[in-house]
């Protein structure tokens, strides 16, 4: 059983039309997914959150920004796997 999926976007491009095929895929068999928007940290600061309410538009449920350089966001979703566990 599939407790959760995990779709990775990059924050620096505008959503691929792959992006859009794995979603439907998705959504057709019914999965739950949460979405990761990478490289947060490569794109300006002011363009942050219209990069994430972009992919909360487009997507719904919940997006959360990733970062490998800067950990200031990653709590956020190791939050999510433990509160997901309990």
């Amino acid at each position: 059983q599939i407790n959760t999926l995990v779709q990775l976007v990059d924050a620096r491009h505008p959503l691929q039309k792959n992006d859009y095929q794995m979603r439907e895929w998705v959504m057709a068999y019914d999965l739950p997914i949460i979405t990761v928007v990478t490289k947060i940290d490569q794109i300006s600061k002011n363009k942050i959150q219209s990069a994430i309410a972009h992919v909360k538009k487009e997507f719904g449920g919940e997006i959360f920004p990733f970062s490998a350089v800067d950990n200031r966001y990653n709590e956020d979703i190791l939050e999510f796997f433990t509160r997901k566990e309990e």
